[in-house]
């Protein structure tokens, strides 16, 4: 029971820390098909684990202080998995003061994101069944971002063009961003913070 233990914080550790490797990954389909096979395959290994424990626990009429621990545990890491694929902390949250912030979420929970740092830094995200992901500098001229990657990361787009909207009622949504590149709308984003 006391590698279950340490399985299952392993497991834990390796889901909610895959910002930090997650950017290797991005780049290279192959190994990130690979991973999260791997680490879908392991969540499902310990689901049948996880339940074999709930059978024995059953068998010995809850008298196991140890094994309910370990099952407590187990439920915990399992649930915070199913609920939070990609982990419940960010990278998001460990980043500098955002000044904009913009998203949408698609089909099959698909989520976009891109948030504007103080220091005219922007990274955009795209999670859906991998991650995709871009960073760099940006220029704001009046109502329109100029966006310039840092590397050969992912972009779509060359800037975003900010539209408000009438804030005559009280919504969590305060506008949308459109993406362009060479004036053909790529894509566009609800805006849910502008402190510029």
């Amino acid at each position: 029971m006391r590698a279950l233990t340490f399985t299952m914080i392993f497991f834990f550790l390796v889901v909610n820390t895959q910002f930090l490797y997650q950017h290797f990954t991005s780049n290279h389909f192959i190994f990130s098909i690979s991973l999260f096979l791997l680490m879908f395959t392991a969540w499902c290994v310990l689901v049948c684990v996880n339940f074999a424990q709930f059978i024995i626990l059953l068998t010995e009429k809850f008298r196991n202080v140890h094994r309910i621990g370990v099952l407590v545990l187990g439920s915990s890491v399992l649930t915070l998995a199913a609920y939070y694929p990609v982990g419940i902390i960010s990278s998001n949250h460990l980043d500098t003061a955002s000044l904009f912030n913009a998203s949408r979420e698609g089909a099959a929970n698909c989520r976009t994101t891109l948030s504007l740092t103080d220091r005219h830094d922007f990274r955009y995200t795209e999670v859906c069944f991998r991650k995709e992901s871009a960073s760099g500098s940006y220029v704001k001229s009046a109502d329109t971002i100029f966006f310039t990657s840092n590397d050969d990361s992912y972009l779509e787009f060359n800037y975003g063009i900010i539209q408000m909207k009438d804030m005559t009622h009280n919504s969590p949504i305060l506008g949308r961003l459109n993406l362009y590149k060479k004036d053909s709308l790529i894509n566009f984003l609800w805006i849910t913070q502008n402190d510029f």
